[in-house]
């Protein structure tokens, strides 16, 4: 088993204090000619110089051993979890790990976190139209594993959830009305919530915007990618 212990990388703080000092610079430049911008450019200086103290981590995978971030600003796929641990993902293997004792451990199989951080990119999910190339909606080709998608335990019914998202195609942009058949058990009823300002819908086990679907569940999310044949390491980006 490879050595997942979490370090600092050093490269990466290099390169942030770097950025931190030329934009420091750059704001005072700003600031000494009389323009108030450099009062933004010395506030991204500051979170640069953040970065860098904090010191980017990077570990080994602990599933397949190759080096990958260990924090969520380095990694594009890390996403913090409901106690605020960032939930890290491999790029070479596509799997998920969490800090744990100073190292990367990986994810139990029936981890569940309270927020969604497991995400398939909509365009994955939603086929081209053979004339107009925009979207279709039926997602008719869509196939739900079969657990609940808050708890993993078996289904009884589903509980459809409609989410409206917006697609573009050159300078044509349609409104797609999506429908997810979400398998609940008995004990689970997914209520979606609806932010109005942000247009994120989210319930018990999901969120979703205009972009992406988020799972809680680490088994779901497996299951799901299985199904669809989404491979685990692109999940979050279009196809």
């Amino acid at each position: 088993m490879a050595d997942a212990t979490i370090r600092r990388s050093i490269g990466k703080t290099i390169g942030f204090a770097v950025l931190s000092l030329a934009l420091a610079a750059g704001a005072i430049a700003l600031l000494w000619n009389g323009y108030w911008l450099g009062i933004v450019v010395a506030c991204v200086a500051a979170l640069f110089g953040g970065f860098a103290y904090d010191g980017p981590k990077k570990a080994n995978c602990p599933q397949c051993g190759k080096p990958m971030s260990a924090d969520a600003f380095g990694n594009p796929m890390g996403r913090s979890s409901a106690d605020g641990v960032t939930v890290a993902h491999c790029p070479a293997c596509g799997q998920y790990s969490r800090p744990e004792g100073g190292a990367l451990v990986k994810l139990a199989p029936d981890y569940v976190d309270g927020n969604a951080v497991f995400p398939v990119h909509l365009d994955r999910l939603i086929k081209p139209g053979s004339i107009t190339g925009l979207p279709k909606s039926d997602m008719h080709d869509v196939r739900w594993p079969n657990i609940c998608i808050v708890c993993s335990a078996p289904p009884t019914r589903t509980d459809p959830v409609e989410v409206i998202v917006s697609r573009m195609s050159g300078p044509m942009t349609t409104q797609l009305r999506l429908r997810f058949p979400f398998p609940c058990c008995a004990r689970h009823h997914v209520h979606p919530e609806i932010a109005e300002n942000t247009e994120l819908w989210s319930g018990p086990g999901f969120e979703c915007d205009h972009v992406q679907l988020r799972f809680q569940s680490h088994r779901f999310w497996r299951e799901f990618c299985r199904l669809n044949n989404i491979d685990h390491r692109r999940a979050e980006y279009a196809s």
